[in-house]
């Protein structure tokens, strides 16, 4: 679909292939042809390097010109065969006050009873900034009536967790950007997406080991060659590694974080690419953080149980002798000795 019209380019958002022929899609190449009088032309290449993004604008056209076009994904094997034509769209300036279709609508973590989508913000903006968006559903062979807003209030967040689905049944999804204006037209509509947990699949877990470092973990088993697992934090990748390590072998992957504090709050979410959906989050709010911050300090530095409460003896020429025993200590175990607020060490 057309995501912006100016007077002489005009930006096209298209939808992810179902079918991807086995490995990762590296990049789209767009074509475009003039339709006059109906009567369609040559197709042109737009781009001559192939582009990674679901959205690219088309430069150099011809005002009041009508054009159609067409997307084919290129992967390690080569470039796919091309979608069908777009329908006619004109290239005219666009003057509407409300926001145009939001675009890359995809669902992503989808489970028995809830999914999560994805989008990102339309390009043409209106005449005001974007204010938030509103999400429709319906379900998939239900008439265009029956589509029903999630949200009343309007999104700040491109992303939403939808719950309350029926397992078994097939959903349809879109969404509208709002401005000061009003409400405008609704993106794409996704792909049909069954609510089911598919075998196999696996959560993210948050672990805390024995050296109290703490870590998020995703595994599976249904990665290829190609596979990569990709981190996000608030569903926008992960660029900063100041925060975190991230670690992946074969079907494991592992963020560790360096000092886990407010500044990594939010939903930390993994996606294996060239896969069939496989996805997990965890969300690390407030209280999260206090419970791993304190087990962390638990592993860290934990509470020994003992076998007897400290023992005094005095020996000979004046010397004492404290000590006790503990019911087990690892081999790494350390022992301390403090007087009056001082640790001593041996010979003082």
């Amino acid at each position: 679909m057309v995501l912006e019209s100016v007077r002489d380019s005009m930006v096209l958002g298209w939808k992810q292939p179902k079918v991807t022929g086995g490995t990762e899609i590296t990049g789209y190449y767009v074509n475009y042809r003039e339709v006059v009088g109906g009567v369609p032309g040559k197709w042109m290449e737009a781009n001559i390097k192939a582009i990674s993004e679901r959205a690219y604008r088309i430069q150099n056209l011809k005002e009041n010109m009508v054009y159609q076009f067409q997307v084919a994904a290129a992967n390690l094997a080569g470039v796919g065969t091309p979608s069908l034509p777009s329908q006619p769209f004109k290239c005219e300036e666009w003057t509407i006050a409300v926001p145009g279709p939001p675009h890359d609508v995809t669902c992503t973590e989808v489970r028995k009873d809830s999914l999560v989508l994805l989008w990102k913000e339309p390009v043409y903006t209106g005449r005001s900034p974007i204010a938030g968006y509103y999400v429709d559903m319906k379900e998939t062979e239900a008439k265009e009536e029956h589509w029903r807003s999630v949200n009343e209030k309007p999104l700040q967040k491109k992303f939403l967790k939808i719950g309350g689905l029926k397992e078994g049944v097939s959903y349809v999804f879109r969404v509208r950007a709002t401005n000061q204006a009003g409400v405008g037209k609704p993106s794409n509509v996704t792909d049909p997406v069954i609510a089911e947990t598919r075998p196999g699949t696996k959560e993210m877990v948050v672990d805390v080991d024995d050296n109290g470092v703490i870590s998020l973990n995703f595994e599976s088993d249904q990665v290829s060659p190609n596979s990569k697992f990709v981190w996000s934090k608030d569903y926008e990748p992960i660029e900063d590694d100041s925060r975190l390590n991230i670690d992946t072998k074969g079907g494991k992957s592992k963020a560790t974080f360096k000092d886990l504090g407010e500044d990594d709050l939010g939903i930390y979410s993994c996606i294996v690419t060239d896969s069939d959906g496989v996805s997990s989050s965890h969300t690390i709010d407030e209280e999260e953080m206090k419970r791993l911050l304190a087990l962390s300090h638990e592993r860290k530095f934990p509470t020994v149980p003992l076998a007897s409460e400290l023992a005094v003896e005095i020996l000979e020429k004046g010397e004492v002798r404290f000590w006790l025993q503990a019911e087990k200590l690892s081999g790494n175990a350390k022992a301390n000795f403090v007087f009056n607020d001082k640790e001593i060490f041996n010979g003082e």
